[in-house]
């Protein structure tokens, strides 16, 4: 079985799925947070993020004839300055509704040739509108089910 770069894999799920006019005709940019030195706050730019970095992974064995299974946990953070808009937190509201939208209709769907499952699973918001930095955290899990050799 090949190696699979869990996060680029989301990512790329992400960008074939987007549809820029749910989210005020922009398409934010994706990334991997380990590829990314700095992210350009230019106030002449308006700018939103999905940064993309792996978390836990577990792999259980079930034992004699059972399924292994291994589960990634893969976090995506979303980052949006509002687009400049008067509501900023709107836009933010928007460009998440739109990677849960992409992340439910993927929902038990194959995502590579080694993850059999994707599913959300957790998201926080952790805005900061004194920074107009709005930011939410979602947590989606990948599951790969292999049978165990015996």
């Amino acid at each position: 079985m090949l190696a699979v770069d869990e996060p680029q894999a989301i990512l790329d799920l992400l960008s074939a799925g987007w549809l820029s006019a749910n989210t005020d005709s922009k398409t934010p940019t994706f990334e991997r947070i380990i590829d990314l030195k700095k992210i350009p706050l230019n106030t002449f730019a308006y700018y939103d993020y999905v940064l993309a970095y792996q978390g836990q992974r577990v792999v259980t064995a079930q034992g004699l004839g059972g399924y292994d299974q291994e589960v990634v946990r893969v976090s995506l953070d979303i980052r949006s300055d509002g687009n400049g808009q008067t509501d900023g937190r709107a836009h933010a509201i928007k460009v998440r509704d739109e990677v849960v939208r992409i992340i439910r209709a993927n929902y038990g769907t194959r995502i590579s040739s080694k993850y059999d499952i994707l599913q959300y699973v957790d998201e926080r918001d952790l805005s900061d509108k004194l920074k107009k930095l709005f930011r939410h955290v979602i947590e989606v899990e990948l599951t790969a089910l292999a049978i165990s050799p015996s």
